[in-house]
């Protein structure tokens, strides 16, 4: 037990231990269901005695193991002020589809990163837009790390699509909370090569970092982290003449949240994004010319145009996002078209059919 006076209930976030993390170090248990803390913050809050039981015994070994079931309540820490983080705001068009005093729903651009990453340090975030429109002495924006105020969950760089941002620390914890325990629904559209059979499953394969191309992830190392997606096709245009058989139009909803997931996951089935060339996808969307055989020369009319052609993007679109309002408690969602560069695309694909 601890001698310092305990905060109220409220300001605890609350974390179950699911049975894939039995075993687990309480600090590695930790950074899996927090992804917006650093583990070297974690461990600071679990030595502090931030970590606690629902009996309201403070944890203090990082190195403890932990059991299936077990619940555990957390006191973030209060972050500092955005200014002090040494980020500078920067003007940048933000296309925010919904705002109050508690949080933001934001329509990221391909291109963009969330916040500086390494080897990226001066490249500008979407860190340094929120700070520029929302950073002011009145507005300022939470988080537990100093270069990602505001932030609780990422999205690729080559990805676009709907991201929630919390503008106060009660709305940042809650909504850390509700990402943790999997009650924020996630639904993505992604474009892929070839035709996936059955036309709806659930992908279970464990995500790890390549161990040779560290920037990468991948679903072969068994000893990965848990994640967990479903896709349905929603639209499937098959030309046997094109590199795997065809395109198909993906929903996909991600039930975990780890780095690259959409991406490697359906690499594993096979079905590549569009534009993905690192996770095997063609370099181009339509062989330039027919120098493998006579077959590759019978491409569809309405894709002709896109002999030799690069997407210079990934074709995945965060499109839906629905979560529990931090202060009002009703549930609220939200949606995002696909963007102007993406349309074109499934134009030309949708006159495939027109045309048969």
């Amino acid at each position: 037990m601890t001698d310092s006076p305990q905060p109220a209930p409220s300001q605890f976030l609350r974390i179950e231990a699911a049975p894939e993390h039995a075993g687990l170090r309480l600090d590695q248990f930790l950074a899996r269901v927090l992804p917006g803390h650093s583990r070297a913050r974690l461990q600071q809050w679990i030595a502090h005695g931030r970590v606690t039981t629902l009996s309201g015994a403070s944890l203090h070994a990082a190195a403890g193991r932990i059991h299936a079931g077990e619940v555990f309540l957390i006191q973030p820490e209060p972050s500092p002020a955005s200014p002090a983080s040494g980020l500078k705001p920067i003007a940048m068009p933000l296309d925010i589809v919904y705002q109050d005093e508690d949080l933001a729903v934001i329509n990221k651009p391909s291109g963009l990163l969330v916040h500086p990453g390494a080897g990226r340090r001066d490249e500008p975030t979407l860190v340094h837009g929120l700070l520029h429109h929302f950073g002011s002495s009145q507005s300022l924006l939470p988080g537990a790390e100093a270069q990602r105020p505001g932030i609780i969950h990422r999205l690729d760089r080559l990805a676009s699509g709907l991201m929630v941002v919390a503008r106060n620390e009660a709305a940042h914890r809650q909504l850390a909370s509700a990402f943790a325990q999997r009650e924020v629904e996630k639904t993505y559209l992604a474009l892929v090569h070839g035709c996936p059979r059955p036309d709806h499953g659930v992908l279970d394969q464990p995500i790890a970092r390549d161990r040779v191309r560290r920037t990468r992830m991948t679903t072969r190392n068994p000893q990965g982290r848990a994640a967990r997606s479903e896709y349905r096709v929603v639209e499937s245009w098959p030309v046997p003449a094109l590199p795997g058989g065809g395109f198909s139009l993906l929903e996909v909803r991600i039930l975990t949240g780890r780095t690259h997931q959409i991406r490697v996951h359906l690499a594993a089935l096979g079905h590549p994004i569009a534009g993905d060339r690192a996770y095997g996808a063609p370099a181009v969307l339509v062989p330039a010319s027919a120098t493998r055989s006579r077959q590759e020369a019978a491409v569809p009319k309405p894709l002709a145009e896109w002999r030799g052609r690069k997407l210079e993007r990934i074709f995945l679109h965060a499109a839906r996002l629905a979560f529990t309002h931090p202060r009002r408690g009703d549930r609220v969602e939200f949606t995002s078209p696909l963007p102007a560069e993406l349309e074109p695309f499934l134009r030309q694909l949708r006159l495939l059919r027109e045309n048969s």
